[in-house]
């Protein structure tokens, strides 16, 4: 089997390379020649200005394509819109119809809990795939559309694309801004560490966890000789509240400072409780 990984210098994308490479699989990893790759584990790498620039003959003899790469994830940071549907729907959409052309069949596309949105504070039951896409935000937005676009593609063409969202992945290799990472940098320098109420419930699995279930699902496209089209949610099954979450950190971390609860407000349209049904898969002949 031979992989070709488009966001395989972030967190999620690195821990997958390093899995794969583990099992003596073939890697091609695009990166962006404005960025550094932070692993070593990979077979080849393409060096481009964008992913706009990958032609065709760069899928030669892949087995399967693993769109990572996204734009606008950490959400703290200001992306123009048109920025970010441009990378996130367009040139993703354009990326998959070239590798449709060189014959490729098999995609596994990431997308995001956050293409859920509204639709988490609106259910009393745990958020399953053929719930409502109601996104609060422009990446979110934006992935929502490439998840329908990815739809429509392997209904049109007859290929098999997996859509898997992952839900609240976490790693010490995340941006500073989100939750781990701000827990671990005042931990290490013993300041407090400000939180709101804490009462959102969510399920937290790391990036090699997530990883892990990602080239689970490689597998099994690779050796399915079904056309499919497969949507997904990915989690730990696990729930708790982000105050019991931050607490089972700051203990492992020997933390000595305290955790100001109530400190900070929720975020603007911040679902509390985003649960993933992990039970309810959608799959179909294309």
């Amino acid at each position: 089997m031979k992989l070709f990984i488009t966001g395989a210098n972030g967190s999620i994308g690195s821990e997958l390379c390093k899995l794969s490479h583990s099992k003596n699989i073939y890697n091609k990893v695009f990166i962006r020649r404005n960025s550094q790759c932070n692993h070593n584990y990979y077979q080849e790498k393409v060096v481009l200005n964008d992913i706009s620039d990958v032609n065709e003959n760069e899928f030669k003899n892949i087995d399967v394509l693993v769109h990572l790469a996204a734009v606008g994830v950490d959400q703290s940071k200001y992306y123009e819109p048109k920025d970010v549907f441009n990378f996130n729907v367009f040139k993703s959409t354009e990326l998959i119809l070239k590798a449709i052309n060189s014959g490729i069949k098999k995609f596994i596309i990431i997308g995001s809990c956050t293409e859920y949105g509204k639709t988490a504070d609106m259910l009393k039951e745990n958020i399953s795939v053929m719930d409502t896409l109601l996104p609060t935000s422009i990446y979110s937005a934006s992935k929502a559309a490439f998840s329908s676009s990815c739809i429509g593609l392997a209904y049109s063409y007859g290929v098999s694309i997996y859509i898997l969202r992952p839900f609240n992945v976490y790693g010490e290799t995340e941006a500073s801004s989100r939750l781990y990472t701000s827990l671990i940098n005042k931990a290490e320098c013993g300041e407090d560490f400000h939180i709101t109420q804490g009462d959102q419930i969510k399920d937290f699995s790391s990036y090699s966890e997530t990883a892990q279930r990602i080239f689970d699902e490689i597998l099994i496209i690779n050796e399915s000789k079904d056309r499919t089209i497969k949507i997904k949610n990915l989690g730990s099954g696990n729930q708790i509240s982000v105050y019991e979450f931050a607490k089972k950190v700051w203990l492992e971390k020997s933390a000595k400072g305290k955790i100001i609860k109530g400190a900070l407000p929720y975020r603007k349209n911040e679902p509390m409780k985003c649960i993933p049904d992990l039970k309810l898969i959608f799959e179909d002949i294309v």
